[in-house]
């Protein structure tokens, strides 16, 4: 239709639009359809079995067009019967080994299914790949407009609360639980199996749900409880004061729920339970269930649902159920889980933040349970809604209160003049930075959870402030309340969504659903000049959305643009300012460039000084300075300055110098490094390339001090898993102490990292040329569990050294059997506590420093090879935390060609201190081969202390290198 629109000028357009009264607006499509389910269940619980016996029975009309052959059920008890469902594949994927470690009786699993269809027998297939789907195949076509009554018995297996189904003691968690069919819509089956990150798509329709439990548990579940005799007793009941489980009764009662135009049903049983119960208008109500141990931060819950409920009410529409509930309980993924009607709240939740999770989660009863999105497969859809809502509701209530993104210590001032959802542009372009990013409409099993959160909940959060900025607040409200209405119940998907925007706002949203949603592009508007009268703009960006502008003190909507656009804007005189985006609605990749001041000696945002490190200032240039006071035993005391351009987000190009001078050596000591790092988010198999040039200076003794230059070029690539990092590394090193000539390595590694467990591994291969040498090894890691917490990690090195100058050589680049220590480090990779101790003088405490590579004994000794070497390492766990036992075992070809050494295989053993992993760790020898014992009793004589190493690596903390480890932020 619009395209015959255009033959009509504006103007006419205008006037035949007021002549006729015609209105467009978007309707539901005419291919529209929806199955209607409606559903019985008789449960029971067993408390001493953690079981349920139950039946159901399901009226399925088919309202498509289509005969149905068959109906796909979803079993999601199944997701925990065993390791090789979604579920188990999935934990294991996002590094999580509690499920891979229970046991049978901890797991869970639904059986004893006998369907009938119309009373006659059916048969229920197993999906090929998932346990917790099948298929029920109908004895005869389910035609258009036809009705079936299915039924079946079930047994059901309560798992302990390893995701959102369980039960924690005698405290149950029911959800998914019964036999549930699958949707059935335009796009066809929507069958999939049950996993953590990904929620849930659901048929609406009635429930009636009896639950028989014993008489003192406390049930809350979606819909309304119609048995006046529990409500008599809920009104009276007194507050538990124990967290001890009390006796079930012998008595049992039966707890009768019915809820209308639902897609699911969960409920909740606790005989701890605090019950609060409040009316909420004329015809709804509200109730909480809460633990002793939380009745101080409970209290206020009902006045958190109330709010809740007046907030989405007065935003969308009339919650289309009679009661709500929250409730207290444990939950194996995230901080609240929704269902229609009813909320699971975690143990941890406190506070505000209690309240900010309730008003999350009710909100969820709008976005999933009234407009049934399939969260599977857009989860952007309700939890990106639901965070702008949830924002806005802070915005409202706590107004002075800004997130600073859980690190308030880090956040500068500059920061409290943005608004409190600026934390989800925030958040977001920190993913970015860490080349993390991707479009935000993926399916949920795309993403690992950090991406999940930030994709599927932040960044729509910005992109929605952009889009209210573009229509209009009060426009925006005006057409999510119309899309309420027309879509309530039904199953909208973002195909409907955009059409009904773009139609009711009269806009083009291309830039909001294929620029911000659907893809990694980006929008980053600047001001190149004001000339001639005329305020140049520019779109280093690759989308275009509408931009605001602030020329002096006033506001202009601008339609977005790509390259450049020029703006007629005359009388500006020196002093007066131009501002895009002045109260940060817009998402933005870049605001340093979002200011300019006519007559100004810069457009450039200005430089700022800040103290240690912490989040980068949005509008200006951040450089941070900080004391440092270091330490070595050459050196001695050496106070110096910390000086870097960048900590959080990360930048694409930063700097960090640390200029010392040492006291006790009288000369200038330090560090510096460059990065330059480049994120290919469209590359299929090439992640980013980062290049980083570094340097530093310390003392060898007091008279020499050391020089190293390194230059690393390192492409990082993409594995199809984000638990697999594969990088290739080229390194020119040269290093040079006074006096003497300089020395240059060139280093080609390549690194295959694997987190999954059970069975996390690394390995890499590494070339090293050097004046008359190559050499070349792998070196490989893995870990072994006994059970969660215990476990074995093995290490394999094997090593080849070929001369081609034998004579003119350099020193100590042999293969060593006791791994890398001062006295042998030849490209001074460690950093070490005191270079000047050596073996020769084991007194000084940094004569035992060691890094455990190569042969990685701890009893030192000087054996070396110029040709091969193969060791290889056992370190096990204890019952004791830090403590573990260890062992390592080496061979040299030709090394036993003397008579000196006892066996073709040397070994020594021990104990270790692990007290940080891999960053400080010391090991005290025990047993070793009888020549490595002679070797170290000549060294060492008889002083057992002498022979104890020890690891101190603190670069492996370093905050810089900490960042690229995002889960440690948030």
């Amino acid at each position: 239709m619009a395209q015959n629109w255009k033959k009509y000028s504006g103007i006419k357009l205008l006037i035949l639009s007021l002549f006729l009264g015609l209105t467009v607006r978007a309707q539901i499509p005419d291919s529209y359809f929806q199955q209607e389910v409606h559903t019985k269940i008789h449960v029971s619980l067993d408390d001493s079995t953690h079981s349920l016996h139950g039946e159901i029975f399901i009226s399925y009309k088919n309202n498509s067009p289509d005969s149905l052959s068959n109906i796909w059920f979803h079993l999601y008890p199944n997701a925990y019967k065993n390791q090789g469902t979604a579920l188990a594949e999935q934990k294991r994927e996002m590094q999580q080994s509690d499920f891979y470690f229970s046991n049978a009786s901890e797991r869970g699993y639904i059986d004893s299914l006998q369907f009938t269809v119309n009373d006659e027998d059916a048969l229920l297939i197993p999906h090929e790949a998932h346990i917790d789907i099948a298929k029920l195949r109908l004895n005869k076509p389910l035609l258009p407009g036809e009705k079936i009554e299915i039924y079946s018995p079930f047994y059901v297996k309560i798992p302990e609360t390893f995701s959102r189904f369980g039960h924690s003691g005698q405290a149950y968690y029911i959800s998914q639980w019964y036999p549930k069919p699958a949707v059935y819509d335009a796009s066809g089956w929507h069958a999939f199996p049950y996993l953590d990150i990904g929620e849930f798509y659901s048929e609406y329709g009635d429930y009636e749900v009896i639950i028989d439990v014993p008489a003192n548990y406390k049930v809350a579940a979606s819909g309304q409880l119609q048995t006046k005799s529990e409500r008599s007793w809920l009104a009276k009941l007194p507050d538990s004061k124990s967290m001890e489980f009390p006796k079930s009764d012998s008595v049992r009662k039966q707890l009768k729920f019915t809820a209308e135009n639902i897609h699911d049903f969960a409920w909740f049983a606790d005989k701890r339970f605090c019950v609060r119960h409040e009316r909420y208008g004329n015809d709804k109500e509200i109730w909480t269930y809460f633990l002793p141990d939380s009745k101080t931060s409970w209290e206020n819950s009902i006045n958190y649902l109330r709010r809740s409920m007046d907030f989405f009410t007065a935003e969308i529409g009339e919650l289309p159920y009679p009661s709500i509930t929250a409730i207290q309980g444990n939950l194996g993924v995230g901080g609240g889980m929704e269902y229609p009607g009813i909320t699971l709240i975690g143990h941890e939740a406190r506070g505000s933040g209690l309240e900010l999770i309730i008003m999350h989660e009710v909100g969820h009863n709008w976005f999933y349970g009234a407009l049934g999105f399939n969260e599977r497969v857009f989860p952007w859809m309700d939890e990106g809604l639901v965070s702008f809502y949830e924002n806005k509701y802070m915005e409202k209530h706590y107004p002075s209160q800004h997130a600073n993104y859980g690190m308030k210590p880090l956040a500068s001032k500059t920061w409290e003049k943005s608004e409190a959802h600026f934390e989800s542009e925030f958040q977001y372009n920190l993913l970015k930075s860490l080349g993390l990013s991707r479009p935000a409409n993926l399916h949920s099993e795309a993403y690992d959870m950090l991406s999940y959160y930030i994709l599927s909940y932040k960044k729509p959060v910005a992109a929605f402030y952009h889009l209210q900025a573009a229509v209009g607040e009060e426009k925006l409200k005006a057409i999510m309340q119309d899309f309420y209405s027309l879509w309530k119940n039904k199953h909208p998907n973002p195909d409907v969504f955009r059409e009904f925007l773009e139609t009711e706002s009269g806009q083009d949203l291309s830039w909001f659903f294929d620029g911000f949603i659907g893809s990694t592009d980006y929008a980053d508007y600047t001001i190149r000049n004001y000339k001639n009268d005329s305020i140049i703009l520019a779109n280093k960006g690759n989308i275009n959305p509408p931009l605001i502008l602030k020329i002096r003190d006033s506001i202009a909507k601008i339609d977005g643009f790509s390259e450049k656009q020029s703006i007629y804007y005359p009388g500006l005189t020196k002093g007066d300012s131009i501002i895009i985006d002045p109260e940060f609605q817009m998402l933005e990749q870049n605001r340093m460039n979002n200011t300019y001041q006519i007559g100004s000696f810069s457009k450039k945002s200005p430089i700022k000084l800040r103290f240690l490190a912490g989040i980068n200032d949005f509008d200006r240039h951040n450089i941070y300075v900080s004391p440092v006071p270091a330490f070595n035993g050459v050196d001695g005391f050496m106070p110096g300055i910390l000086i870097s351009n960048s900590f959080l987000p990360v930048k694409s190009l930063e700097f960090r110098l640390m200029p010392l001078y040492a006291v006790k050596t009288n000369r200038f000591t330090g560090t510096g490094r460059i990065d330059i790092r480049h994120w290919t988010e469209k590359s299929e198999w090439l992640k980013g390339i980062q290049f980083s040039s570094y340097a530093k200076r310390f003392s060898l003794n007091e008279d020499l001090a050391y020089h190293k230059l390194e230059q690393n070029l390192r492409l990082m690539f993409r594995t199809g898993s984000y638990n697999q990092k594969l990088s290739l590394e080229t390194r020119f090193i040269s290093t040079s102490v006074a006096g003497f000539a300089p020395k240059h390595y060139q280093q080609i590694e390549v690194k295959l990292t694997e987190l999954k467990p059970p069975y996390p591994f690394e390995i890499s291969i590494t070339v090293e040329h050097g004046k008359a040498y190559f050499k070349t090894w792998l070196e490989a890691f893995a870990h072994i569990p006994y059970t969660q917490r215990l476990g074995l990690d093995l290490r394999l090195f094997a090593g080849h050294l070929h001369y081609y100058d034998f004579e003119n050589h350099p020193n100590n680049i042999n293969f060593r059997l006791s791994g890398t220590h001062t006295s042998n480090d030849y490209l001074f990779e460690m950093n070490a506590i005191n270079r000047a101790a050596t073996m020769n003088s084991p007194e000084l405490l940094g004569a035992r420093q060691m890094t455990p590579n190569q042969g990685g004994f701890v009893l030192y000794s000087p054996i070396s090879s110029n040709n091969q070497m193969l060791s290889f390492s056992l370190s096990s766990s204890t019952f004791v935390k830090f403590l573990r036992v260890y062992a390592n075992f080496a061979a040299f070809p030709g090394l036993y060609e003397s008579d000196f050494y006892d066996s073709n295989l040397l070994f020594d053993s021990g104990i270790e201190l692990q007290i940080i992993p891999d960053v400080f760790e010391i090991y005290f020898p025990i047993l070793a081969s009888e020549s490595i014992q002679q070797i170290n009793e000549s060294i060492y004589s008889e002083n057992y202390f002498q022979r104890i190493g020890f690891r101190l690596s603190l670069d492996l903390i370093n905050p810089w290198d900490l960042r690229f480890k995002p889960e440690l932020l948030f």
